[in-house]
């Protein structure tokens, strides 16, 4: 960071600022913009949400200051100022090093809110979070029928699934098909252990002869097993100076393959436990605690 100007110290604060208030439901975030306001004067915004609630309309004014100290009152005072003057709902003032006493006094009397900024990028934190990622698989299934009436004849089936053909909807499956129709269609759940699949009487024919159809009670048991993966990553987060309440942000990369996993800095656990021992110690943010992703 020594090696950066003022300017671009405070171009970065923005820049985080922004990807921060990007998380926020149903709003259009705009950086560095100038606004007209009542008094005839331009004024320059470094963060600009817009949102609707319901029926209203809300505008949020966010001023980034990346100053070597603590913010001062005075700086709450503009902003009460620059608010009036551009019809805001809402200010917000946004530091790495945090307000005097006399801001915070004067952000609660005029209702303006005040957040420090932490990110590695700032040079103010170097926290990392642990990221649990859990991706299950079916491990192996096996494929129950019982007899309930035939459509075609005496009822016969080869032993070899492989060749049987099951009439789904407007689909003709194979016993892998079939398989993945109950997990794409979230036919069971996707947690460690063995579900079953009822998928109540339905048409079951063989490859040879798709003529030859027998109706029957048709399930499968699916055995889902889990892999474990943990990743640490570091840390973007605004907190609220009065409530103490954090806004994270966490820029997370997820692989299809496992080879990919850990070729970008994901670890893998065969099991939860030895995953959480090792995650558990590294959980110092209340806000960020236990986080964890499922695969889809």
């Amino acid at each position: 960071m020594s090696s950066q100007s003022t300017k671009q110290k405070g171009d970065l604060l923005e820049q985080i600022v922004e990807k921060l208030c990007a998380g926020f439901d149903n709003s259009k975030v705009q950086r560095d913009i100038k606004i007209l306001g009542k008094s005839g004067t331009e004024r320059q915004i470094d963060v600009l949400i817009e949102a609707t609630q319901k029926s209203f309309d809300i505008k949020i004014v966010v001023e980034a200051k990346n100053y070597a100290e603590k913010v001062g009152i005075e700086k709450v005072d503009a902003l009460k100022t620059k608010l009036m003057d551009v019809g805001a709902n809402l200010g917000v003032i946004v530091c790495p090093l945090g307000f005097t006493k006399g801001a915070v006094d004067a952000a609660s009397l005029h209702d303006i809110q005040l957040f420090q900024v932490f990110d590695n990028k700032l040079g103010n934190t170097d926290q990392l979070i642990p990221m649990r990622y859990i991706d299950p698989y079916i491990d192996g299934y096996s494929l129950r029928i019982e007899h309930s009436s035939s459509g075609g004849g005496t009822f016969s089936l080869p032993t070899d699934t492989r060749k049987w053909r099951f009439y789904v909807k407007d689909k003709i499956l194979n016993q892998e098909e079939i398989v993945d129709y109950a997990w794409s269609n979230s036919l069971f759940p996707r947690t460690l252990g063995e579900h079953l699949v009822d998928f109540g009487v339905i048409k079951i024919s063989t490859e040879e002869n798709t003529q030859k159809f027998f109706y029957l009670e048709f399930k499968i048991s699916i055995l889902i097993k889990e892999d474990y993966y943990l990743k640490l990553f570091p840390v973007s987060f605004m907190k609220n100076i009065k409530s103490g309440k954090g806004n994270h942000n966490l820029f997370i990369d997820i692989y299809s393959k496992k080879e990919d996993m850990l070729k970008n800095g994901w670890r893998y656990f065969e099991t939860k436990e030895e995953m959480e021992s090792v995650a558990g110690p590294l959980d110092t943010s209340e806000d960020a605690k236990q986080l964890v992703m499922h695969s889809a």
